[in-house]
This record gives C-alpha cells, sequence and structure tokens, in this order.
C-alpha cells in the first residue's frame, strides 16, 4: 500500500498558510504592476497620437491659407500658435521649384519641451 500523498492537518483545519498567501499576492502583484504599465505607455501613446493630429490640422490650416494667397502673397516666417494652442510652433517656408511657375511650400509645426516632436507638410503652389 502507498503513503498517502497529503497529510491532513490536525485538528481538521483548512484554509491557506501564511507562505501560500504571500504568493498569491506576490504573483498579484506582478501582474497588477504590469497591466498598470501598459495603460500608462497607452495613455502616453494616445496623448501623442492627438498631438500629432492637432499639429497636423493646423499646419494644413495654415497651408489651405498660404495656399490660396499664391506664392507671391506669401511670406515665409515663424511664431506661435495662438491659445489653446500656443504650445505649438510653426515655419513657413518658400522655396523655388525647378519650374518657374511653381515654388515649394512647406508648413513645418513643433511641440513639446524636452523631446521636440514635427510635422511637416510640404506643397507646390503656383505664383
Amino acid at each position: 500500500m502507498s503513503a498517502p500523498r497529503f497529510r491532513p492537518r490536525p485538528g481538521g483545519q483548512s484554509g491557506m498558510t501564511l507562505i501560500e498567501t504571500l504568493v498569491a499576492l506576490a504573483v498579484i502583484s506582478l501582474v497588477m504592476i504590469t497591466v498598470l504599465a501598459s495603460l500608462t505607455r497607452l495613455q502616453e501613446q494616445r496623448i501623442q497620437a492627438a498631438s500629432i493630429e492637432r499639429a497636423t490640422a493646423l499646419a494644413l490650416i495654415m497651408m489651405a491659407e498660404n495656399e490660396i494667397r499664391g506664392a507671391d502673397r506669401i511670406t515665409p516666417g515663424s511664431g506661435n500658435f495662438p491659445e489653446p494652442d500656443k504650445d505649438m510652433a510653426w515655419t513657413l517656408e518658400l522655396d523655388g521649384a525647378k519650374d518657374p511657375d511653381l515654388s515649394r511650400l512647406t508648413v513645418r509645426v513643433t511641440w513639446g519641451t524636452g523631446e521636440k516632436h514635427q510635422v511637416s507638410l510640404t506643397r507646390l503652389v503656383t505664383r
């Protein structure tokens, strides 16, 4: 006959031991740390995507406004957008293209204090 694998606890006690409880808490803690780190990174990516989307929209608006004027009336320069986008700066460049009737209009929108981010749009406009 074989010996029993598990010995019942004296007095018919049931439940988890202290070490089992501590191991379970450690496993749950590791899982929670991993989940929270993932959620934090997901939130950072969501904020960055929203900033890129907003910068692209501002660059498109600036591009359209200057494209309507025509290349002869575009003044290159730089500055900051008004509220609520004052943390974003713009740069407008106008370069001559190989075609004498066209100019290359470039709008750059930058933002960020530590790590700089940038969206750049380029389009050919008639002179």
